[in-house]
């Protein structure tokens, strides 16, 4: 036998009665095939049950009411709490952390224009935060 005929003997799909896994008798096997016959009866899983699945500590999307958020700078630097970053990472953070709760895609959309406004704001306090850290 060389190595070509293990290849098309692997590739050849085994009869359903010489499947150790199918042996009759066998709970654990019937338990498994069980198992997936109902995943391929399921109905399909939407994209929320997704994101709640593999990233359960994103916010939800923000319904806070945007306009009454402050547009001054020195209130959004507050928010970010600028005082404390003390590197580039933290300020990356600070931007990653305000966008996640401010960003316009995660508002209603009546309130994306304050929403814009309010990531262009902490946009700019953050790039000059950076620039004292980068001197």
């Amino acid at each position: 036998m060389n190595f070509a005929d293990v290849l098309d003997s692997i590739a050849k799909p085994a009869p359903a009665d010489e499947l150790p896994f199918r042996t009759p008798g066998s709970a654990a096997a019937t338990q498994f095939w069980q198992v997936l016959d109902q995943i391929g009866e399921a109905p399909p899983i939407s994209e929320e049950m997704l994101k709640d699945a593999y990233f359960p500590d994103l916010p939800a999307p923000i319904v806070q009411q945007m306009a009454d958020l402050s547009l001054d700078p020195d209130e959004i630097a507050w928010e970010l709490d600028l005082a404390a970053a003390v590197s580039l990472e933290e300020l990356s953070s600070l931007r990653r952390r305000f966008a996640m709760l401010n960003h316009p895609d995660r508002t209603a959309p009546e309130l994306r224009h304050r929403a814009n406004q309010r990531m262009t704001i902490a946009n700019g306090l953050i790039d000059d935060a950076a620039e004292k850290f980068a001197r």
